[in-house]
């Protein structure tokens, strides 16, 4: 016994097709932050949380156990040998997480059934929150350099 599948309209794409070749780049750039993100996620543990752990930080003879201090974050952004490898880090943390959050946003809107004018506007609207999230986020990277001393 044969199946037969018939196809109409072969060769012109569907709305629907169309659609889903034009966003095969967020949707690969979402599986890809995501990926990276728990990489950059188990580097920033080891290098914040586990960092210390044979550091003594004791203050005027009070201990304040294995806690990362704002100095300390500080020194590692100016004056460790490979002080660019951190900051590359950071800012790569920091982009991937506002890309991943704000595409994951976009997306819930989009299976939501937005389309059109409306998907364009909200398109719009998270990138520039997310630049703008970027942009502050830097800033603070930068402003920790004033306090190292």
């Amino acid at each position: 016994m044969a199946v037969v599948i018939r196809r109409e309209s072969v060769g012109q794409l569907s709305s629907r097709q169309d659609r889903s070749t034009k966003s095969f780049w967020p949707w690969f750039l979402q599986r890809f932050t995501g990926v990276v993100l728990v990489v950059l996620m188990f580097v920033h543990i080891a290098v914040n949380h586990f960092g210390n752990l044979g550091k003594d930080l004791t203050k005027n003879g009070e201990r304040h156990g294995d806690l990362i201090q704002f100095k300390d974050v500080a020194y590692r952004l100016d004056h460790v040998a490979i002080t660019w490898l951190w900051w590359i880090i950071d800012i790569s943390l920091l982009a991937f997480v506002l890309f991943h959050g704000f595409n994951g946003i976009r997306n819930i809107a989009i299976d939501m059934g937005i389309t059109g004018r409306t998907e364009r506007v909200v398109t719009g609207f998270l990138t520039l929150v997310a630049l703008v999230g970027l942009v502050f986020g830097i800033m603070a990277l930068i402003a920790f350099r004033k306090y190292t001393g």
